[in-house]
């Protein structure tokens, strides 16, 4: 090598505080390390004295990156959904080599304590959640050396009839069992009109409002009896079943009894409905309501 020549390297793009040369930037074939990944331009700047010339040269430094993970900010579950497999997107960069992606999942905040996870170690597991409200869930990645985690929430709305009962009475109510039997529980009349809450929810009324209807009318017609009544547009699954009985013992459901919608006022409806056929000469009607949940 010509003795006279001299030779300086210097970092021109990039963190110079992230590239170490080693030995002395003034060797013109130094060690040089870099502390971190990214993108570095180095110059090598020759001179005789009397002349200079530079070149520059681009290095690409590739390291370890934490896993990368998409996910949606929120979810809704429709009733009566209560399951979902969530589709995380996941990508790493295959850093360090042979690098095992380890996942987990969790539930935090308020009624974490009614969600399941099938398991909550995989990618994708099958999560389960027991009551509706909004949940707030955590997905962690991690390559074994670096982690990412990604937070997102779920709203699982509830049923009809409980959407219902939601809208009339409030948080504090609902969570206060000794108001159960008097204000928000299914038997309960708060509006004192003879109209428990069930009743008011297949009437299409407010229970909290004194003197709610359900029956509109009873006539005779012939022989038949003509019954009109109200009837949300939604019956939250509720059927009117009348019944009838000669001696108040036992009530049996009546044989005939043709029902017709007469009249829509929007929310409710107005039915009519005809109890004919073999009927005792004196006999009491029960209307009972029931569904397929048992009530």
């Amino acid at each position: 090598l010509d003795s006279s020549l001299t030779y300086m390297w210097q970092v021109i793009e990039g963190d110079p505080s992230r590239v170490v040369i080693e030995e002395d930037a003034t060797l013109l074939a130094p060690v040089i390390r870099f502390l971190a990944p990214g993108e570095y331009t180095l110059r090598l700047t020759v001179s005789d004295s009397a002349l200079a010339a530079s070149e520059s040269v681009r290095f690409i430094v590739l390291g370890n990156e934490p896993p990368t993970i998409i996910l949606p900010e929120a979810l809704i579950l429709e009733w009566p959904e209560r399951s979902f497999m969530p589709e995380p997107q996941i990508t790493d960069d295959d850093q360090p080599e042979g690098t095992i992606l380890t996942y987990l999942w969790t539930a935090f905040g308020e009624g974490s304590e009614n969600v399941r996870f099938s398991n909550p170690l995989a990618a994708r597991p099958l999560v389960t959640i027991a009551s509706h409200g909004t949940y707030q869930f955590r997905l962690t990645v991690s390559d074994g050396d670096l982690e990412s985690a990604v937070d997102f929430s779920v709203t699982v709305r509830p049923d009809p009839l409980t959407a219902w009962f939601d809208r009339h009475f409030s948080a504090a109510e609902r969570t206060d069992p000794s108001l159960a039997t008097t204000v928000w529980g299914p038997d309960a009349d708060p509006d004192r009109d003879g109209l428990v809450n069930l009743v008011e929810a297949y009437a299409g009324t407010d229970p909290r409002v004194a003197g709610s209807r359900l029956f509109l009318s009873l006539a005779v017609d012939g022989d038949a009896f003509v019954l009109k009544w109200r009837r949300a547009k939604e019956t939250f699954g509720m059927v009117a079943d009348p019944q009838v009985s000669a001696d108040l013992l036992g009530f049996e459901s009546a044989e005939s009894f043709d029902v017709t919608v007469i009249e829509d006022h929007g929310d409710w409806e107005e039915l009519e409905g005809r109890l004919s056929g073999d009927l005792p000469e004196r006999f009491f009607l029960n209307f009972h309501l029931h569904s397929n949940d048992g009530f």
